[in-house]
């Protein structure tokens, strides 16, 4: 197999892992429940990212 090819299809795969990691972190952010006790500014930030979670949407399909 060509190195410069391997060197290109293991990059991307790379940076596929990190989307991945990437949208678990937000998942677990979106998942997260707020509560009284929450700083007003934590509350503003995970109301805001929640909010703009329900009509993100991406062009392409990363399949697994």
């Amino acid at each position: 197999m060509n190195p410069i090819l391997l060197e290109k299809f293991e990059k991307e795969l790379n940076q596929i892992r990190e989307y991945l990691k990437h949208i678990e972190y937000v998942n677990d952010v979106i998942g997260y429940t707020i509560v009284e006790d929450d700083n007003e500014r934590i509350t503003n930030l995970l109301s805001n990212l929640k909010e703009h979670h329900k009509s993100f949407r991406i062009d392409k399909l990363v399949c697994i």
